[in-house]
């Protein structure tokens, strides 16, 4: 290939006005024909970035939490109930409150009927339901790094849900475990469950009564070294500490989960006080078409509020339906769990 010209040693250059292309010279009558096809090819390497800071300086760096989506369980239920589509998986509660049965819809009411017909998958009967019976299986948006969030105010409602919302394939995280018992319904639903606890009496107990189920004796947010490993991989989590009182330590927890590289589908928290506050939110919501769904603007209020480990100095005012919410709470289920871990993990009274 020539790319100067021989006679005057000027730059050849392409010439477009002949059928054939030619590369000539723009000082004399040189010109050579381009007869066959020209390719070369130079393969350029990629740097490799320089690993500043080490391989695991970036693993716990607290992330943005991404879009998470905040939904009140008992709303979601009363209002998806009605925009059930046919071949939807879903519960159906039976006689006895602590049994499900699995079943798919068949059938939606007709206009002035009320049941719907499902089919059950362990026989394949199909019967007609009544809708206040019925438990939709929540459909996970495949948004990336997307979490769903459930609220409830009760235990009956979260273990309602852990019966409901978890199949084969989850691995699961039960953080409150308290006795175990919500741990082990997740167990007969799902293969890999965990159970953490912050009372080693409480974590004692619970691996006596089910010797099967892994249970760790954990801060989950003060020990972060130990509970990031512990939690990673988990699709779904399951959040129960202190059901009936403080906001702010759940409030840590959830932003836990979030701001770590968890990034689980699914977060079921159980906190009366934080679950009437968003009822509040959503009071002017309620109407047709609501599905359950809590403002953005709300959590980023209570994470600003609630979510710093530090306490806040004076005395902390609590007034109206807050208020009677907790002092319910400590009448009906007294402080039955005295011990709790220092800094240095022992047990302080």
């Amino acid at each position: 290939m020539v790319y100067f010209c021989p006679s005057c040693a000027n730059l050849l250059i392409t010439d477009t006005q002949e059928v054939n292309l030619r590369l000539v010279c723009s000082t004399c009558p040189y010109a050579f024909k381009i007869t066959e096809r020209i390719q070369h090819k130079i393969k350029m390497e990629r740097k490799k970035p320089d690993d500043v800071m080490g391989e695991s300086a970036w693993e716990n760096v607290d992330q943005t939490t991404g879009q998470a989506r905040f939904v009140l369980s008992e709303d979601w239920e009363k209002y998806a109930v009605p925009m059930l589509s046919v071949d939807d998986r879903a519960f159906v509660w039976l006689r006895s409150d602590k049994h499900l049965g699995a079943a798919t819809i068949t059938n939606l009411p007709n206009p002035g009927e009320d049941r719907v017909c499902v089919r059950y998958e362990h026989n394949g009967s199909t019967y007609h339901v009544n809708p206040t019976r019925i438990i939709p299986v929540r459909k996970l948006s495949s948004t990336a790094g997307e979490t769903l969030i459930f609220l409830c105010d009760n235990t009956r409602e979260y273990r309602r849900l852990a019966r409901s919302q978890v199949n084969k394939e989850d691995d699961v995280v039960d953080i409150g475990s308290s006795y175990g018992v919500c741990t082990d319904i997740l167990s007969q639903h799902c293969d890999r469950v965990i159970g953490v606890e912050i009372s080693k009496p409480l974590i004692e107990h619970s691996r006596a009564a089910y010797p099967n189920i892994p249970f760790h004796h954990l801060d989950i947010v003060k020990n972060e070294s130990q509970s990031i490993p512990l939690l990673k991989g988990k699709n779904k989590v399951f959040i129960d500490i202190g059901g009936d009182r403080d906001i702010q330590p759940v409030v840590q927890c959830i932003k836990f989960v979030l701001e770590k590289k968890i990034k689980p589908e699914m977060i079921v928290v159980k906190n009366r006080p934080l679950t009437r506050c968003a009822m509040e939110e959503t009071k002017p919501l309620r109407v047709a078409g609501y599905d359950g769904l809590i403002p953005n603007a709300w959590w980023e209020k209570m994470s600003t509020e609630y979510g710093k480990e530090e306490e806040k100095s004076g005395d902390v005012v609590i007034e109206g339906w807050f208020k009677k919410a907790v002092e319910e709470g400590f009448k009906k289920h007294p402080l039955r769990y005295p011990q709790r871990m220092t800094e240095g993990g022992e047990e302080n009274n």
